[in-house]
């Protein structure tokens, strides 16, 4: 019996590609607080729009774990299962919805209501494990609180950053774009 495997070869390149990306980007931060701006969201959501919702999913999972496990002095490293569960969500939200209308992932409209969802569900994803991770270090509530929106701050413009920027790329003919 001959067996289809899990991924072509094609599949894995196009998902090492945005993982790549996914990476590279989040490299291209300024500190704010306990936190940073970055233009990773851009590629992630990208990833999702281009390659759809599971392989999209793994290249941002994928990129940004690595970033976290190589993260300058091991700042993150404890964070990439997290990241990777977060970030794959996000962008398999993303590629998702784009995807109802057809594989083309081309109208702007439900784009844009992909990008949005799966901004929005990473915000709730992070900011959550935030206020619970702190109060579970010993904080009280309040600082709980104030630390999850500290987050939230960076994390909404990473996600108008990434919303703005993906959306009119993802309407863009481009080669490797899964049909």
């Amino acid at each position: 019996m001959n067996k289809k495997p899990l991924f072509t070869l094609q599949q894995l390149t196009r998902i090492g590609l945005m993982a790549a990306l996914v990476f590279a980007s989040n490299y291209m931060f300024f500190p704010v607080g306990h936190t940073r701006i970055h233009l990773g969201n851009i590629f992630m959501l990208l990833s999702g729009f281009f390659l759809g919702g599971l392989h999209g999913g793994l290249a941002a999972g994928v990129g940004a774990s690595l970033f976290d496990l190589l993260s300058p002095g091991g700042m993150y490293i404890a964070s990439a299962p997290t990241t990777f569960i977060f970030r794959f969500a996000m962008a398999f939200t993303a590629g998702t919805i784009s995807r109802m209308a057809g594989k083309q992932a081309r109208n702007v409209t439900l784009n844009i209501v992909a990008a949005v969802t799966a901004a929005l569900l990473y915000m709730v994803l992070h900011m959550s494990k935030s206020f619970v991770s702190t109060y579970m270090l010993g904080s009280t509530i309040e600082a709980a609180f104030v630390m999850a929106l500290e987050k939230g701050r960076a994390s909404t413009i990473n996600a108008l950053i990434g919303i703005c920027a993906s959306v009119p790329i993802s309407l863009l003919p481009l080669p490797f774009r899964k049909q």
